[in-house]
């Protein structure tokens, strides 16, 4: 640990009482992270760890207390640190885990920092191939194609939306947006549709191509799951078609520029800036 304690030199940790969560705060002169370790039921059935992007975030969601305050975003080798730190402190290889998750959603909003992220996404993949890399994001207003060729050169990486907005107005406006229907007639006008089938790989693929052969060409498809052959689903049904299995959503082909009229998926309001600044 010589490495993640020479790049972050005060790291506190804080138990529950079960022992299955762990959570570190870690401190150096000019910033502060935060991660979570975390075990499902034990490290190598299910593990998962949340860590930092930024010191403070800009986005300043009023729901989270990150956003009271920024100051920086991490490197790439802040950010791997964290992860190196935690995994130290299992009882198992990363290897021999059956499921690994590292999520990029403690501190900071990850898509208003790609120059810490996207080598930092890189460095991981290489230390640990078998580990879904999933960024939770508020998609804020950058270009995505950089976002798309992170996806395509690192095929573990997944995306987290998020609905929340910063006050409860902005969000009852997002959510006013969605609408559910099991007509395939009330798709056609759609610019982003969410598939919500139960978990039946045949049913999903027949349900995604109807999907595909009814929008037009630049709608987005997502399609929900929890299994594991999704992505190939998704792949095979649309090349605009994204997989989300649980809450992640792992690009598959190439994904046209978003058309929502506002900047944000499933969302509203200004756009932060990766110099700071509130929204709401």
């Amino acid at each position: 640990m010589t490495q993640e304690i020479s790049m972050w030199p005060i790291i506190k940790r804080i138990d529950d009482d079960a022992q299955n969560v762990a959570k570190f705060v870690f401190t150096k002169p000019d910033a502060v992270a935060e991660a979570v370790l975390y075990r499902y039921p034990t490290y190598r059935e299910r593990t998962v760890i949340c860590c930092s992007t930024q010191a403070g975030c800009p986005v300043g969601c009023r729901f989270c207390g990150a956003g009271d305050a920024f100051v920086r975003s991490l490197t790439a080798d802040e950010i791997v640190a964290q992860v190196t730190h935690l995994l130290a402190l299992t009882d198992c290889d990363p290897r021999e885990m059956g499921r690994l998750q590292i999520m990029f959603m403690s501190m900071g909003e990850p898509l208003l920092n790609l120059r810490g992220l996207d080598p930092a996404v890189h460095a991981l993949h290489a230390a640990y191939p078998n580990a879904a890399l999933l960024i939770s994001t508020s998609a804020p207003a950058i270009d995505y194609e950089d976002v798309i060729a992170l996806s395509i050169a690192v095929p573990t990486v997944g995306l987290q939306f998020s609905v929340h907005e910063s006050t409860d107005e902005a969000r009852d406006a997002a959510l006013a947006r969605i609408q559910g229907s099991t007509s395939y007639d009330d798709l056609k006008p759609a610019q982003l549709v969410i598939e919500a089938a139960t978990e039946n790989y045949e049913l999903k693929l027949k349900i995604l191509k109807q999907i595909d052969a009814i929008v037009a060409p630049e709608v987005i498809i997502v399609a929900a799951a929890t299994t594991g052959r999704l992505p190939a689903t998704a792949a095979a049904s649309s090349e605009n078609c994204a997989c989300v299995t649980g809450a992640s959503a792992t690009l598959i082909g190439t994904v046209p520029p978003l058309p929502f009229p506002s900047p944000y998926v499933l969302s509203g309001g200004a756009p932060p800036t990766e110099a700071g600044g509130r929204r709401g």
